[in-house]
């Protein structure tokens, strides 16, 4: 029993180390994200609507 103890023990070790390995890799891609979000160029505004509307389309009558 006291040697199935030490294996969990050192299971859960190695498990933590991952954890901890797995977290500051994300910090990493985090914080590359932000620094290209930040390099990025704010995108170009679109323009701006015109204050007329479109002439509407007639449609030709249907021939039977």
């Amino acid at each position: 029993m006291a040697q199935n103890l030490a294996t969990l023990r050192e299971i859960v070790q190695q498990l933590t180390a991952g954890q901890d390995q797995t977290a500051r890799e994300i910090a990493k891609v985090e914080s590359a994200v932000m620094e290209i979000l930040m390099k990025m160029p704010e995108p170009p505004q679109p323009p701006a609507a015109s204050a007329r509307k479109p002439a509407p389309v007639s449609q030709p009558p249907l021939q039977h």
